[in-house]
């Protein structure tokens, strides 16, 4: 419902991020996540890859729900049912990041 007219369209996986607590809030998940990108960008000019999914890790106490974690990362919600009652699947499409590395 995006405007894209295929049943599948080619990603790159992320399971899931997770950062020690102790190092936690330092910075060291957004930058895990702009590694990924870096790299799927990197890969998108040898293998088809248009965007990245990743898994969410849902919990009731804020504080350990990393939804919002991802959103603020660029990731957006693909489906808002909840797999299998703790994870929400989100995506980023790094086609306009492609696109503005070839200009």
């Amino acid at each position: 419902n995006k405007g894209i007219n295929y049943n599948s369209l080619p990603a790159i996986k992320i399971g899931r991020v997770c950062v020690d607590k102790k190092y936690q809030r330092k910075g060291i998940g957004k930058i895990i996540i702009a590694f990924c990108i870096g790299k799927a960008t990197l890969l998108s000019e040898q293998i088809a890859c248009r965007f990245i999914t990743v898994d969410a890790k849902r919990d009731t106490d804020g504080e350990k729900d990393s939804l919002q974690f991802y959103m603020k990362q660029g990731f957006s919600v693909l489906n808002q049912k909840l797999i299998s009652n703790a994870t929400t699947l989100l995506y980023l499409d790094i086609y306009p990041i492609i696109s503005g590395l070839k200009k």
